[in-house]
């Protein structure tokens, strides 16, 4: 009875065993690298793309979704928002310029990755004022969509710092 009892059990097992979910194999070093040198060009066409005051770039490699979320300086949004506010600044820039000093690049498996961006932005405005975001951190969670990297979630923080010309009226139009 012990054996027959055993013999099932063992039976039980496997049948449990062989009908669990398939684990994904981990990536290889060639393929974490593959993947990590495509984020990384990524973050590279962002940081053009804003440098070029353009957000067409950022319309394709967002995730166009109601899923997509972004943390910034003025709140949290959505994919429309957020596009549509990043529009709305770049409209009144004369110009800005990223520079990169640090990119870290993890990749959790196939289709999920994460970047961090460190660095500074300097611009002017239309208007002539300076602005200059010091310790510029953004965070990138992306994800593979029909087999494409998108950017799911992004969270950007920086110490601002505005230099008005003092001509400018700017500041009384902000205070009202």
């Amino acid at each position: 009875m012990k054996k027959q009892f055993f013999g099932i059990l063992v039976l039980l097992i496997g049948l449990i065993v062989s009908c669990a979910q398939p684990t994904e194999q981990a990536l290889t070093e060639e393929e974490s690298s593959v993947i990590e040198m495509e984020i990384r060009s990524i973050n590279d066409s962002l940081a053009a793309s804003a440098n070029n005051l353009s957000t067409d770039y950022f319309r394709d490699i967002y995730l166009n979704s109601d899923q997509f979320l972004a943390v910034d300086l003025y709140g949290v949004s959505g994919y429309e928002k957020y596009m549509s506010e990043t529009d709305e600044m770049y409209s009144t820039m004369e110009a800005i310029e990223f520079t990169k000093d640090t990119v870290m690049v993890r990749i959790f498996d196939a289709q999920t990755a994460y970047a961090i961006f460190k660095g500074r932005a300097t611009g002017e405005s239309k208007e002539g004022a300076k602005m200059n975001l010091n310790n510029f951190y953004a965070s990138m969670l992306l994800r593979k969509v029909n087999d494409e990297w998108k950017i799911a979630f992004t969270h950007e923080s920086a110490e601002q710092e505005m230099i008005m010309p003092s001509d400018s009226t700017m500041v009384e139009e902000v205070m009202e």
